[in-house]
C-alpha cells in the first residue's frame, strides 16, 4: 500500500459504510481537526513574525552602533534595510522603527535621551524609552556609566492573523534591541 494509502482507505470506508455511526464520528472530529490545523498555522505565523521583528530590531541597532556619527541619509538607508529585512511583512505599512541614543549621567541621575530617529514612512508610534532631552526609561537592571552611550532600537508591528481572527485577535508586537556604540562612547547626530 502506498504511503498515506491507509488514510484514503479509511476515508473510503467511511463513505461506503451503510451504518451512520462512522459518518457521525467523522462529522464530530472534522471541526476539531480543522481548529487544530488553523490554530497551528496561526501560532506558527505569529511566532515567525515576532522572530522576524526581533531580528529587524537587532539588525538596525547593529548598523547604527557601528558608526561614529549619523546623518538623515544614513538613517534612511538603515530604515530601507529594515524594510527589506522584514520581508514578506510590510514593516512601514503596519509598524515603525525608532532608534534612540541614550547617554549615561552621574551616578545619582537617570540616563538621558540624547537624540531619536523615527521612520517617517511608518505608523505613528511613541517611544517607550522617552523623548530627546528627557530621562530615559530603561528596563530594570540596565545601567549606563557616565559619559557612555547606548543605542536602543524599538520595532512596532501591528500583527493581523491570516485565517483565525476569532481565535487570535490582532495585536501590536513590540521588540527592543540594545547596542553599545562601537567606535566612540557616544554616537552623534
Amino acid at each position: 500500500m502506498l504511503p498515506g494509502g491507509w488514510l484514503a482507505a479509511a476515508f473510503r470506508s467511511f463513505i461506503v459504510t451503510q451504518r451512520g455511526d462512522a459518518m457521525v464520528e467523522f462529522a464530530l472530529i472534522i471541526p476539531v481537526l480543522v481548529a487544530l490545523l488553523v490554530g497551528t498555522f496561526e501560532v506558527t505565523h505569529l511566532v515567525r513574525t515576532q522572530q522576524k521583528m526581533e531580528r529587524v530590531a537587532g539588525m538596525v541597532g547593529n548598523l547604527v552602533a557601528r558608526a561614529e556619527s549619523h546623518t538623515e541619509e544614513n538613517f534612511q538607508a538603515c530604515f530601507d534595510a529594515a524594510s527589506q529585512f522584514a520581508w514578506p511583512h510590510d514593516l512601514f505599512e503596519n509598524g515603525n522603527v525608532i532608534v534612540t541614543s541614550i547617554v549615561g549621567q552621574e551616578e545619582d541621575e537617570n540616563p538621558t535621551v540624547l537624540w531619536q530617529q523615527v521612520s517617517e514612512d511608518g505608523v505613528t508610534v511613541e517611544s517607550r524609552i522617552g523623548s530627546p532631552g528627557k530621562a530615559a526609561t530603561l528596563p530594570g537592571g540596565l545601567g549606563i556609566d557616565e559619559g557612555q552611550g547606548l543605542i536602543v532600537t524599538e520595532v512596532y508591528f501591528d500583527y493581523t492573523p491570516r485565517l483565525a481572527a476569532q481565535m487570535f485577535p490582532a495585536r501590536r508586537l513590540y521588540m527592543q534591541a540594545f547596542h553599545s556604540p562601537r567606535r566612540s562612547a557616544i554616537i552623534t547626530m
